[in-house]
């Protein structure tokens, strides 16, 4: 297994640092910078290796918004395939796809296509994510910040889900030496 290689697009070469596959799926690079990634992000674009005999187009228009074959890699690469992609954002409705149906459909089909094509998952995205992005400041310490625990907290939720989605927020009892509830509330599916 050859474990580097360059690829050149017009006068640009990106070296690109290669992982062996394992259970000969097919390896992710970021275009931007030619680095190998095990996870995906929306609407981004990539390098994608994978077997040739892999390649489906059915399942490609399914994961990809774009995507452009750029042939076998020279050298020691025969019967791989090297292609630029764009990922498809499961929240839009192209023209493309037509209506994609609910949430969970669109999913299932996204981790479909990536089975069939031995790609990584989305699945990462999906699931439900709590940040704490904001509240009373009270010390910022370049990208450390601290929030007074006496203020209402500016929280963001990420990922996908198609059910309410219940959230309970707790504060620490001093008197009763444990968390109890102080807010709950329940968001609708994106």
């Amino acid at each position: 297994w050859v474990d580097n290689a360059s690829l050149i697009v017009g006068e640009k070469h990106y070296p690109l640092r290669l992982p062996k596959p394992s259970e000969n799926r097919g390896l992710v690079f970021r275009a931007n910078d030619g680095r190998a990634t095990r996870q995906w992000q929306l609407g981004e674009e990539y390098y994608v290796l994978l077997p040739a005999n892999q390649l489906r187009e059915d399942m490609a228009n399914i994961l990809f918004e774009e995507w452009v074959p750029l042939g076998p890699p020279d050298g020691q690469w025969d019967g791989y395939e090297l292609l630029w992609v764009r990922t498809s954002d499961p929240l839009q409705v192209d023209s493309k796809n037509g209506d994609q149906g609910g949430v969970a459909d669109v999913v299932a089909r996204l981790e479909e296509a990536t089975e069939r094509l031995r790609l990584p998952s989305f699945g990462h995205l999906w699931r439900p994510r709590l940040y704490l992005v904001g509240g009373a400041c009270v010390c910022a310490n370049g990208k450390e910040k601290a929030f007074a625990a006496n203020s209402v907290p500016w929280l963001e939720v990420r990922g996908i889900w198609d059910e309410m989605l219940p959230l309970t927020l707790t504060k620490w009892d001093e008197k009763r030496g444990d968390f109890a509830s102080h807010a709950t509330l329940e968001l609708p599916p994106p």
